[in-house]
């Protein structure tokens, strides 16, 4: 700024600033003005050349070293041509042409000089100007590193996640922020006293070496890990590094800065994933080993139909085939339940019932498999237990808590079933003496394919869905299902609580189970299906009741036969080809057949297909794989009792144990 102000003062223009054609005139100018005031000067007797020095002077630093030369050569010819002492254009022969060339010399000496002057005085204003930019820059890099550290101690201690500065070589804390002393629960000054070797569990330190020491080396410039690291508490968390060169001077020990982030839910969440795949890998070879035993019991009955065999083999095997195919269909319905309580696809028929009749039901299916495992079931519980909800749904609960205590029971156990009123709840409590649970494995217990410990053998058999059905079932219809265990080989307890209801002003007669065979001999039916095995097995079944019955295996089929053959009934499969059995039956009845008796056999049972099946006109919507003294019945019941008949025609399975 001193500088600024010494050549800032100066009146005379700088000749950087001035067009060459002012230079000269400016030049001009000063000369003319010298020569009259020379003139003047001389008349008095005064040196004819003084006042021509000075326009020489004042032109170059005004204009530089032409319109200096020119001014002192315009004074020069000025003095020889006007201001001589002998007169006008006389050169005195002694002396005179030399005082003119020192006249010359001196001028372009001044002018000379002024150049120089002026070009010095340039360069000095040029590096003036250049030490005021420098100055300025690093004021504003001094200014914008201020703010930048200062965001940065912002952002370092005000991050919602742990941050650090450690040693590059020993990954010891330097700096720590409060988030990362409260994932750890340490203070600061405790926190600096640590590194990531210290606060990370043994079997890490090896991995950490070696990150640190590659880091150090210059091998990498970021640093990644995962490991689990201990608070002050003891406590085990899993934490992310990720680290950084935090730049230093030249020769200053190496720094990392580093983020540390909380990562126990996402690695919950990963172990979970592993968990249900660890599960699903399980399940299917289970299903595999579970879907394997029926079919090759079923397989070696058939194979004794070869030859020749008595009525007790003969009795035996159908019994087999009958059982296993039971227990298949079993497995189906209960992956299919899972998969509508998943959805939220079930529906309950809510009525007032005595749960003491669902109870006697639920223990009379379970009899066989009590004596089968040499049980003794014992059950207490009064009459008019009354609550709402669906018969076959509760029913289906108890199946699946009797089961399960039955098969987790060793052989020749001791089962109780129990109920009672308890203020506006009926609790039921199903106890067994059997295997028992380890209280942490209690809650795993409902989870879905989740079993009790087994051997490889797996005499208990099923597919893990009992207890997670159960607990379903028990939650729908507004209560809930617990387990309890002592422990391993002290058996289990499992209550049920439902809400009660109050007795109804009339009670519905107790339904009259129908003659165990019927007779088909009046009936004619048509049987529509397009797998041809299931199609012709049904027709032959029928057909030994002395039904006449005709078979086709698609959609169109069916309509034609429909108009040839005049059935009493048409059982109908759903998917056909070329023709659904929806549309069939809207042609059948659109057509204005009413008095023929249409029933679905499918596959598709949910509420949605039941829906559809009774909007075009169905009677009945029957599962697969159908009862068939169940089928019978429909047959041979008038057709009003058949109309609407909707509902899941399949009684409570046994279900298969969960634990």
């Amino acid at each position: 700024m001193f500088l600024k102000s010494n050549f800032s003062f100066m009146p005379l223009p700088d000749s950087s600033q001035l067009k060459t054609w002012q230079r000269y005139g400016l030049a001009l100018a000063f000369s003319a003005v010298a020569l009259l005031i020379q003139q003047w000067v001389f008349t008095l007797g005064g040196n004819r050349f003084m006042f021509f020095f000075v326009a020489v002077l004042l032109s170059g630093w005004c204009g530089g070293f032409g319109p200096g030369l020119m001014t002192g050569l315009i004074g020069g010819v000025a003095a020889l041509l006007w201001l001589h002492p002998n007169g006008p254009m006389v050169i005195t022969p002694v002396g005179e042409p030399l005082v003119l060339t020192l006249y010359v010399v001196v001028c372009i000496i001044l002018a000379a000089a002024c150049e120089v002057a002026h070009r010095a005085r340039a360069r000095l204003r040029l590096s003036v100007a250049d030490l005021q930019q420098e100055v300025l820059r690093r004021e504003k890099a001094t200014k914008a590193e201020a703010e930048a550290q200062a965001e940065f101690n912002a952002f370092f201690q005000l991050a919602g996640i742990g941050m650090a500065i450690m040693q590059a070589t020993t990954g010891r804390f330097l700096r720590v922020n409060p988030e990362l002393c409260r994932l750890l629960g340490y203070d600061e000054q405790e926190l600096l006293k640590l590194g990531c070797l210290e606060i990370t569990t043994p079997e890490e330190h090896d991995r950490l070496r070696t990150e640190f020491d590659r880091f150090s080396r210059g091998d990498t410039k970021m640093m990644h890990w995962e490991s689990r690291c201990i608070s002050k508490s003891g406590a085990v968390i899993w934490l992310e590094v990720i680290g950084t060169d935090l730049p230093v001077a030249v020769g200053a020990e190496r720094r990392v800065v580093s983020i540390l982030l909380d990562i126990n839910e996402r690695r919950r969440a990963e172990d979970q994933v592993l968990e249900a795949d660890r599960r699903k890998d399980e399940y299917l070879a289970m299903l595999s080993h579970e879907l394997r035993n029926p079919l090759g019991a079923i397989r070696q009955a058939l194979r004794l139909t070869d030859g020749e065999m008595d009525a007790s083999t003969q009795q035996w095997a159908r019994e087999v085939v009958e059982r296993q195919s039971a227990q298949l269909a079993r497995m189906v319905d209960d992956l299919l339940d899972v998969a509508r309580f998943q959805a939220g696809k079930i529906k309950l028929v809510w009525e007032p019932l005595d749960l003491a009749s669902v109870l006697d039901q639920a223990g009379a299916v379970l009899q066989p498999l009590f004596a089968e495992r040499g049980h003794s079931f014992v059950h207490q519980y009064p009459r008019d237990l009354w609550v709402k909800g669906d018969a076959v749904r509760l029913e289906q609960v108890v199946v699946n808590l009797l089961t399960n205590a039955a098969k987790y029971t060793d052989w020749g156990g001791r089962i109780e079933l129990s109920a009672g009123r308890d203020g506006e709840d009926v609790i039921l409590n199903v106890r067994d003496n059997g295997q028992g649970m380890a209280p942490e494995r209690i809650a795993q217990m409902f989870e879905v394919f989740v079993q009790g410990e087994r051997s490889l053998a797996r005499p208990e058999g099923g597919l893990g869905l009992g207890l997670a059905i159960a607990r379903q079932l028990a939650v729908m219809h507004g209560g809930h299902l617990r387990a309890e265990s002592p422990g391993p080989g002290k058996g289990s307890v499992f209550t049920v609580t439902l809400p009660a209801c109050e007795r109804p002003a009339e009670v519905p007669p107790a339904a009259v189970r129908p003659p165990a065979t019927r007779d088909l001999s009046a009936q004619r039916i048509l049987v529509v299906d397009d797998h041809q095995d299931a199609a012709r097995t049904l027709a032959r079944l029928l057909e030994r009741r002395g039904a006449a019955v005709a078979v086709v295996h698609d959609g169109l089929s069916a309509l034609h036969e429909t108009s040839a053959f005049r059935p009493d009934a048409v059982l109908l499969d759903l998917g056909l080809p070329g023709c659904d059995g929806y549309e069939v039956a809207r042609r059948i009845r659109a057509g204005g057949d009413s008095a023929v008796k249409l029933i679905a056999v499918s596959g598709y049972g949910t509420d949605q297909d039941r829906a559809q099946s009774k909007a075009v006109g169905f009677n009945s919507h029957l599962v697969k794989p159908v009862d068939f003294e169940q089928l019978c019945g429909l047959l041979t019941a008038p057709l009003s009792a058949a109309d609407g008949q909707l509902q899941s025609h399949r009684a409570v399975p046994a279900q298969e144990p969960s634990a």
